[in-house]
């Protein structure tokens, strides 16, 4: 990694931790973010033009905090609107909770987000988004 890669890690990491006071470490090329309204989340590969982010919880049905924290945080990593980019894993979670495989992958502003969700005693929801790559 070169300097100028550390340093856009670094800028992403401060300012994901300004503007959602979550508590942000790296590890190389890869940002893992703490914050109570989420299980786990993170941002891989965020020393490159197309970093990506990721947010976990152990319920199925979580709180509208997870998904407005989905928003703020996912905003700064992909560049969307956060109540856009929140409606859209409203969506994409629901709709992977309705899947039989509990998967689902929606395209929506630029973006592809994929979700990964199971109800139950064990239930969770993962929700992956990426900037969409161009065919």
């Amino acid at each position: 990694m070169t300097a100028a890669q550390a340093d856009q890690c670094d800028m992403l990491g401060l300012d994901l931790s300004q503007r959602t006071n979550a508590v942000v470490e790296r590890k190389v090329n890869v940002l893992t973010v703490k914050h109570p309204w989420v299980g786990s989340a993170g941002v891989s590969y965020c020393a490159t033009a197309k970093p990506g982010f990721d947010a976990t919880i152990d319920t199925a049905y979580p709180q509208g905090t997870f998904f407005d924290f989905i928003g703020a945080a996912g905003s700064i990593v992909v560049k969307a609107r956060p109540q856009k980019l929140r409606d859209a894993a409203v969506k994409c979670t629901r709709l992977a909770l309705k899947d039989p495989d509990g998967l689902h992958h929606l395209d929506s502003l630029g973006l592809e987000l994929t979700c990964n969700a199971k109800s139950g005693a064990n239930g969770f929801v993962t929700v992956l988004i990426t900037r969409k790559t161009a065919s």
